[in-house]
C-alpha cells in the first residue's frame, strides 16, 4: 500500500483513518444453534467490545465525503479471557480472490499516476480483472453515519453447532437505523471529517446498534471466492 498511497510511519497501511468506539454484543436465542463458539453461547452478561469504523483508503488524511467502501472491524472480549475479531466491509463482496491479485491490484494503482500512458495498468488490470472492475466502478455513495451503513464479511466460515452440525457462512452487519445515504447536494455541505463526527456525537446521545446475522451457502455458492457475493435469497440466521 505504501506504493500507492506513500509511506505514513506510524499508521496502518491501510484504513489508517478511522474512530474507535465502546460498546457490547449480546448473542440470540438462536445464535448457539448453528455455532457452538464462544461469541455466540449465552452469556450471563453482555460481552464488551471494541469497534473500529475506517475509511477505505491508505491515505489518513482522505475526505469523509469521498466515494469509497467503508470498514468496520469488532473485537470481542470473551470472559474466559480469549479475543474474536469480526473485520467487515461496507461492500458485498472484494475485487479480487487471492492476496497476490490484491498486491497486483495495488501495483497497478501506483503505476497508474496522471502522467501514465494509456492503456495504463490499471486500466489493464481491470480489464482482465471482471470483479475488479466492477468494485471499482460500483456506486458507494457518503453514508449519513457510519451506523447507517450494512457490513458485510469478506470470508466464508463454517460453524459446528454442539450437535456436529455444520454450515458455511458469511457474516453481515445490518444498521438498526437503517441504511441512509446522503445526496450530493448534502455531500457537498459536509466536512472532510464528518462521519468521526457524527458518530461520536451520536453515540453521546444514544447507542449506535447493528445486528449481526450469519448468510448461509446454498449448493454451488463460492466459499473460497470473496469476490462472488451470495444471492440476497440466501437464508440468514441472526446472532
Amino acid at each position: 500500500p505504501s506504493a500507492v498511497f506513500g509511506a505514513h510511519p506510524g499508521l496502518r497501511a491501510n484504513h489508517p483513518k478511522g474512530v474507535v468506539l465502546e460498546g457490547t454484543f449480546t448473542p440470540s436465542a438462536g445464535a448457539s444453534a448453528v455455532s457452538k463458539a464462544a461469541h455466540l453461547k449465552k452469556q450471563k452478561k453482555p460481552i464488551p467490545v471494541t469497534v473500529r469504523f475506517s475509511a477505505g483508503s491508505g491515505l489518513p488524511t482522505v475526505p469523509d465525503t469521498n466515494e469509497m467502501p467503508r470498514g468496520m472491524a469488532v473485537k470481542l472480549f470473551l470472559p474466559d479471557g480469549s479475543q474474536t475479531d469480526l473485520v467487515v466491509l461496507s461492500y458485498n463482496g472484494f475485487p479480487v480472490a487471492t492476496a497476490e491479485d490484491f498486491r497486483d491490484f495495488l501495483l497497478s494503482i501506483a503505476a497508474s499516476g496522471p502522467d501514465a500512458p494509456k492503456p495504463t495498468a490499471l486500466d489493464n488490470f481491470l480489464n482482465s480483472h471482471p470483479a475488479a472492475k466492477a468494485f471499482v466502478q460500483a456506486p458507494k455513495p457518503p453514508p449519513v453515519s457510519y451506523a447507517t451503513l450494512p457490513y458485510f464479511g469478506i470470508n466464508a466460515f463454517k460453524f459446528t453447532n454442539a450437535k456436529g452440525q455444520t454450515a458455511l457462512v458469511r457474516y453481515r452487519l445490518q444498521p438498526m437505523a437503517g441504511a441512509h445515504y446522503l445526496t450530493k447536494e448534502q455531500v457537498s455541505a459536509k466536512g472532510p471529517d464528518y462521519l468521526a463526527d457524527e458518530i461520536r456525537d451520536r453515540v453521546h446521545h444514544g447507542p449506535a446498534k447493528f445486528k449481526l446475522l450469519a448468510q448461509i451457502a446454498d449448493a454451488g455458492d463460492k466459499i473460497d471466492d470473496p469476490t462472488a457475493a451470495w444471492p440476497d435469497t440466501r437464508k440468514t440466521v441472526e446472532l
